[in-house]
């Protein structure tokens, strides 16, 4: 595990922060001008070569920097809860949804 000093700490989770907004709101633009101009089949293709390149640069940057290693086992009753939580959550959105279009009063 590594830790970060109270000074980066801020700068490192507003820097994160800011890369997965600006890449929400991309992804979102990038989206519909592939869709309205290309076909809605291309938004599909896009993502390889968007993971290839990841994939190449995370190699080529992202390098372990000999912190020391916590040993962690891993979190059965974690996966299980959030396993059963997510598909209650979508079985709970399908049945509103289904509900919705048979009774239009609900």
């Amino acid at each position: 595990m590594i830790t970060l000093d109270q000074r980066r700490g801020g700068f490192v989770f507003g820097t994160t922060s800011m890369g997965w907004n600006l890449g929400a709101v991309a992804g979102i633009l990038a989206g519909g001008i592939i869709t309205t101009f290309i076909g809605w089949r291309w938004i599909f293709y896009i993502n390889v070569p968007i993971a290839i390149f990841s994939f190449i640069i995370g190699l080529m940057y992202l390098r372990d920097r000999g912190g020391v290693r916590v040993k962690q086992d891993f979190d059965i009753y974690g996966a299980v809860t959030l396993g059963l939580s997510l598909g209650l959550l979508s079985m709970a959105g399908i049945t509103y949804a289904a509900l919705v279009i048979t009774m239009p009063w609900v």
